[in-house]
């Protein structure tokens, strides 16, 4: 197990359809809004909902500082490796989706992300992955699935069937998770030594780290870099200050 990564803090959306989508979350899921980022005119850019366990659902709507045209606003399945997330402990197989058919498994109780689910078309291939890159623990095996431990309440499942399409997360709805982990350099040294490119922001905006990652705070005054698994997944790798909004509303 690496002890070095702490959990999965959010998962993220590109939004086509902003209100519709938005009201989804907040009517049919029935969460609250955590904090917003805004554009310089005043635009919500990123739009966080609050989870349990200070875990969140980020949506990205389009603005005046991005737009998606290779995003039709439809994920219909089979497309891409995203299969859906998992809320909370529990069993229920009733799937939900969003109006732009992003899924969504959530069971009763308390609401955190329990599982990240992706197919894959070289299951044994992007288990090495997680398991021998990342060195977390896999938890179940046979072959149909592969189940990654990151910690005692959260996985990232990994099933053996394809997807048609390419990867890119700029043409579908779900763009990223994140792994929170303790120390963000130490980890940035950790994924070099094992041959795994850093990039600031996701592989499609073509920003490789050249030289030696050095931490720096973002907008929502967390540290992060960005690796992709062995199918192109986006992986946002992502450690917390004292002033990181998602501490600040975590506790509200």
């Amino acid at each position: 197990m690496n002890s070095n990564i702490k959990e999965i803090g959010h998962v993220a959306f590109r939004v086509k359809d902003k209100e519709s989508v938005l009201k989804y979350y907040k009517e049919d899921l029935g969460l609250n809004v955590g904090f917003i980022l805004k554009t310089k005119t005043g635009m919500d850019r990123i739009v966080y909902y609050q989870l349990n366990h200070g875990h969140f659902i980020e949506l990205f709507p389009e603005c005046d500082m991005g737009s998606w045209p290779d995003y039709d606003g439809k994920n219909p399945l089979g497309k891409y490796s995203y299969f859906n997330t998992t809320i909370g402990k529990g069993n229920s197989t009733e799937i939900h989706q969003d109006p732009e058919e992003n899924r969504w498994i959530v069971n009763d109780g308390e609401r955190y992300i329990s599982k990240v689910t992706y197919y894959c078309n070289n299951l044994q291939y992007n288990k090495k992955f997680y398991t021998d890159i990342l060195e977390l623990e896999l938890a179940e095996e046979d072959e149909n699935h592969v189940v990654i431990q990151v910690n005692a309440e959260q996985q990232i499942e990994l099933l053996n069937k394809h997807y048609t399409d390419s990867n890119n997360c700029e043409a579908k709805g779900f763009h990223h998770f994140a792994l929170i982990v303790n120390d963000i350099a130490k980890m940035a040294d950790f994924c070099v030594e094992k041959g795994v490119q850093l990039y600031n922001g996701n592989k499609a905006r073509n920003n490789p780290y050249t030289k030696p990652y050095e931490p720096v705070k973002h907008s929502e005054k967390s540290y992060n870099f960005w690796i992709q698994d062995y199918e192109d997944n986006e992986i946002e790798v992502m450690a917390y200050s004292p002033e990181s909004y998602q501490l600040i509303y975590a506790a509200k």
